[in-house]
C-alpha cells in the first residue's frame, strides 16, 4: 500500500463524512450519551478494606525455637478459618443490621452466604491479612467490615484461650495414661524376674555340656567294667574251686618247681588271656617239668583238697564289678534325667527370653511416649501461662475499616472523559470501513491497478459543486457545528458540575479573582 492510496483513502473518508455529516453527528451524540449512560446506570459496588496482623510476642522464640516459625505460617490460615466461620459471619451480620432478628432460618442462611461471598481475604507479606468487603451501600460495607473485625478479635481471643486449656488438659491426660501404663509394665518386669529363676542361657548350656561329658565318660567306664566282668567270668569258669595238695613232704625239686610255676600261671591268668606271651611261656615250662617228673617215676603219696584262693578272688572281683556296674547304670539314668531337665530348662529360658524381650520393648515404647508427653505437657503449660499473661500470638487491627468514597471499577468521570473520544473514533472507523468495503470507485489510482493491462484509464472527472450547493453546504456545516458546540458545551457543564461536583459559585469567585 503506497502513500498515494492512503491520501486518496483519507480524502474519500473526508468526502463521505461531508456527505453523511448529519448521520455521523447523530451517531457521535448517541454513542457519547450511551457510554455516559452505561457509566451512570452500571450497578455500583463499594469496597471497604481493613488490615489484620498476627502479633507474635518475642518471648516465644527462645522457648519454642523452630516451632514458633512454623506457627507463624499457620496464623493466616487460622485467621481465615475463624473469620469465615458461620458464627462470626452471622454475628457480624446481626451487629451491622443485615439481620434484624425476625428472619427465618433460610433467610438468615441466605444473608450469611451473601456476606461470605462479599468478603475477600488476601495474605500480605509477613503476618498481614487484608480483609475486603463489597456492598452496594458504602455505609453498609463499612459497618459490616467493622463488625467482622470486632467479632473476629473476640472469637480469636476466646478460641486461643480455649485451645490452650484444651491442649494442656489433653497432654495432662496423656501423661497420666502413659505413667499408669509405665507402672504396670514395671510391675510385670519385676514379677517376671522374681518368678523366673532358671538362670541364664549360657549357664544352662555350660551345665548341658558338663552333663554330656559326664555321661560320655560314664558310658566308657561301663563298657570297660562290662568287658572286665566278662573276662573274670570266663577265668572263673576255667579255674577249679579246690586244689589237691600232697600230704607227705617228700617232694622232689621238680615237683616243687612245678607247683610254683602252676601258682604263677594262675596269677597271670587273672590278668591276661591264655594267648599272652608270659602265659604261653609258663605253659611250655610246666609241660617240660611234667615230662621230667614223669620220667623220674611216680611215687605214691597221700593228698587232700583245699579251696583255691584264686577262685575266691575271682568271685569277689566279679561281685565287686557287678556292684560297681549297677551303681554306674543308676548314675547314668540319673544323669540322663538331669540332662533332659536341663534341655527343658533351656526351652523355658528361650521362651521367657522372648517374652521378656517383648515386655522390655513395650516398656521402652511406653517410656519414650511418656517422655514425649512430658515434653508436650511442659510446652502446653508454657503456652497456657503465656496466654494467661497476654503473651503469644495476638491478632490486632493494623488498619481499621475505611468508609469507601468511590465505587469499584471505572468511575463516572472516566466514562465521561472517554465517551467523546470513543464516539468520534467509532464514527471515523465506521466511515473508513464504508470506504474500504463499499463497491463504489473513489480512487483513480486503485481503478488503474484493477483494470486489465490492455485497457488504459484516460482520466478522472473530479467532483464539482455549484455555487448554490457550496453555499448550502457551508450553511449546513455552520448549523451542525453550532449544534455540536452546544452539545459539547452542555456535556462539559455536565462533566464539571455534576460529575466532578464543582459548584458554580466557586467558578465565579475564581473568575472574579482572575479579572480583579
Amino acid at each position: 500500500m503506497d502513500l498515494r492510496f492512503i491520501f486518496e483513502t483519507i480524502n474519500s473518508v473526508k468526502h463521505e463524512l461531508y456527505q453523511k455529516r448529519f448521520l455521523a453527528s447523530f451517531v457521535f451524540v448517541v454513542v457519547t450519551c450511551a457510554i455516559v449512560a452505561v457509566g451512570f446506570f452500571t450497578p455500583k459496588t463499594y469496597t471497604s478494606s481493613a488490615m489484620l496482623v498476627a502479633d507474635v510476642t518475642n518471648i516465644l522464640d527462645p522457648i519454642l525455637g523452630n516451632s514458633a516459625a512454623m506457627a507463624r505460617t499457620e496464623h493466616t490460615a487460622s485467621a481465615r478459618e475463624i473469620i469465615s466461620s458461620r458464627s462470626v459471619l452471622e454475628a457480624a451480620a446481626r451487629e451491622s443490621g443485615l439481620i434484624k432478628g425476625f428472619e427465618t432460618d433460610a433467610e438468615k442462611s441466605f444473608i450469611v452466604s451473601n456476606v461470605a461471598r462479599s468478603m475477600n481475604l488476601r495474605t500480605r507479606s509477613g503476618n498481614y491479612i487484608e480483609v475486603n468487603y463489597r456492598s452496594d451501600d458504602p455505609n453498609q460495607a463499612f459497618r459490616t467490615l467493622n463488625a467482622l473485625m470486632n467479632e473476629f478479635l473476640d472469637v480469636s481471643q476466646s478460641r486461643k484461650r480455649s485451645e490452650a486449656q484444651s491442649a494442656f488438659d489433653f497432654t495432662q491426660n496423656q501423661v497420666n495414661t502413659f505413667e499408669a501404663q509405665l507402672r504396670e509394665t514395671e510391675q510385670q518386669v519385676e514379677a517376671f524376674k522374681s518368678n523366673n529363676t532358671d538362670g541364664q542361657e549360657t549357664q544352662v548350656l555350660a551345665q548341658i555340656q558338663r552333663l554330656e561329658r559326664q555321661i560320655e565318660d560314664l558310658e566308657l567306664d561301663i563298657e570297660a567294667n562290662e568287658s572286665t566282668l566278662a573276662t573274670s567270668r570266663q577265668q572263673l569258669n576255667n579255674t577249679p574251686r579246690f586244689n589237691e595238695v600232697a600230704i607227705d613232704s617228700g617232694q622232689s625239686a621238680s615237683e616243687v618247681r612245678l607247683a610254683n610255676l602252676q601258682q604263677e600261671l594262675d596269677s597271670k591268668r587273672l590278668l591276661y588271656f591264655d594267648t599272652h606271651p608270659d602265659i604261653v611261656t609258663l605253659l611250655d615250662q610246666i609241660a617240660k617239668l611234667e615230662e621230667q617228673i614223669a620220667s623220674e617215676g611216680q611215687r605214691a603219696r597221700a593228698t587232700e583238697q583245699i579251696e583255691n584262693p584264686i577262685y575266691n578272688e575271682l568271685t569277689a572281683r566279679i561281685a565287686s564289678t557287678e556292684s560297681r556296674l549297677e551303681a554306674q547304670r543308676k548314675t547314668l539314668v540319673s544323669l540322663n534325667t538331669r540332662l533332659e531337665e536341663e534341655f527343658q530348662r533351656k526351652e523355658r529360658i528361650a521362651a521367657n527370653a522372648s517374652y521378656f524381650s517383648e515386655l522390655m520393648r513395650d516398656y521402652d515404647v511406653i517410656q519414650r511416649k511418656y517422655t514425649e508427653a512430658r515434653n508436650d505437657l511442659e510446652k502446653a503449660r508454657t503456652s497456657l501461662t503465656l496466654e494467661e499473661q497476654g503473651q503469644g500470638v495476638n491478632y490486632r487491627i493494623h488498619e481499621t475499616a475505611n468508609l469507601p468514597n468511590t465505587y469499584d471499577g471505572l468511575q463516572l468521570k472516566q466514562f465521561t472523559m472517554a465517551a467523546p473520544v470513543l464516539a468520534f473514533g467509532l464514527v471515523i472507523g465506521l466511515i473508513t470501513m464504508l470506504v474500504l468495503f463499499d463497491s463504489k470507485i473513489r480512487s483513480p489510482h486503485l481503478l488503474r491497478q484493477q483494470l486489465p493491462s490492455d485497457i488504459q484509464l484516460l482520466g478522472a472527472v473530479p467532483h464539482y459543486n455549484s455555487t448554490i450547493k457550496a453555499r448550502l453546504l457551508r450553511t449546513d456545516i455552520m448549523i451542525l457545528a453550532f449544534l455540536l458546540g452546544l452539545f459539547l458545551f452542555a456535556y462539559a457543564c455536565f462533566f464539571v458540575f455534576f460529575v466532578m461536583g464543582v459548584e458554580p459559585s466557586k467558578i465565579a469567585e475564581k473568575l472574579a479573582e482572575l479579572m480583579g
